[in-house]
C-alpha cells in the first residue's frame, strides 16, 4: 500500500475519533454508531499495514484510553479481539 492511502486511513481513524468523542461527551446515549465507525477505521488501517512493524502514533494517539487493544496487530483482526475490544470498551 503506498503512502497516500495509508495516510488517508490514518486520517480516517484520526477524524473518527474527533467525532466520537465529540458525541460521547455531549448529553444523550452512548454514541454506539460513532465508536462503530471508529472502530472500523481502526481495523481498516490495521488490516492496510499489517506486513508494516509498527502502528503510526497518530493512531495510537488518537484511540488511546477508548478501550482499544494494541498489543500486537494480528490480534486485533481476530475476531476474538474484536469482542475483547468492543467489552473493555463497554466496562469502562
Amino acid at each position: 500500500m503506498d503512502d497516500r492511502e495509508t495516510d488517508k486511513l490514518r486520517k480516517d481513524v484520526i477524524d473518527s475519533h474527533v467525532e466520537f468523542q465529540t458525541r460521547l461527551h455531549s448529553k444523550g446515549q452512548f454514541p454506539s454508531d460513532h465508536f462503530r465507525a471508529l472502530f472500523d477505521a481502526v481495523v481498516r488501517y490495521v488490516e492496510a499495514t499489517k506486513d508494516d512493524v509498527m502502528i503510526h502514533k497518530d493512531v495510537t494517539s488518537a484511540v488511546s484510553g477508548d478501550g482499544f487493544l494494541f498489543l500486537c496487530k494480528r490480534i486485533v483482526t481476530s475476531p476474538v479481539a474484536r469482542y475483547v475490544i468492543l467489552f473493555c470498551t463497554r466496562n469502562h
